[in-house]
């Protein structure tokens, strides 16, 4: 597995992790299984706008910094 590809996997996990807290109260194996079904029912067109939103998020963060430590500043 090539960096790109890592860098992917990680921004999809991300995508699908946060869509599936959107509710609180769940058990830890419930949110795990929420995480699995978000996962499974992320659209390419949502995977892709992800991808693109959170690679210019960083792009933008590492410009400010001048290419120094960045990933703690991106929002």
């Amino acid at each position: 597995m090539n960096n790109s590809e890592k860098v992917e996997l990680i921004l999809i996990f991300g995508e699908c992790n946060r869509s599936s807290r959107q509710h609180i109260g769940f058990t830890q194996i419930d949110l795990k299984n929420k995480t699995r079904l978000a996962c499974i029912n992320l659209r390419e067109a949502q995977i892709n706008a992800a991808t693109s939103r959170e690679f210019l998020k960083r792009l933008e963060s590492c410009l400010e910094h001048q290419g120094g430590n960045f990933e703690q500043f991106v929002r």
